[in-house]
């Protein structure tokens, strides 16, 4: 399997890669090498490497999303009116979309 050198996470055969990365320089190209970061324990299975990558290759993203499923998972665990429990959930994923995406320009303060 080829990849392109631009530095991203994939995986293959249950262990997640970080791909070669090449930068163009005056006198040609510079090329870093691919390396394994990690591999999936037997239990978890190989598909759990494809989640892992694409969670790495979302950077900050990824963070208020796993912060956001933690907090949805305790939630889903309490008793209380369902009613309640869903809204709590879509208020917390609203705030971790909120979180992982950049303010547009028109967003920004104006200083």
């Amino acid at each position: 399997m080829t990849h392109a050198r631009d530095g991203k996470y994939y995986a293959k055969n249950g262990t997640v890669w970080k791909a070669p990365t090449e930068k163009k320089t005056e006198n040609g190209s510079k090329i870093s090498l691919g390396f394994p970061i990690c591999k999936m324990h037997d239990a978890v299975g190989d598909e759990a490497a494809d989640t892992v990558a694409e969670l790495l290759n979302c950077g900050e993203q990824a963070t208020a999303f796993v912060e956001a499923l933690s907090d949805i998972r305790l939630l889903a665990n309490s008793a209380g009116n369902p009613r309640t429990i869903i809204a709590k959930i879509f208020d917390i994923a609203t705030q971790a979309s909120r979180k992982s995406i950049p303010p547009s320009p028109q967003e920004s303060p104006s200083e």
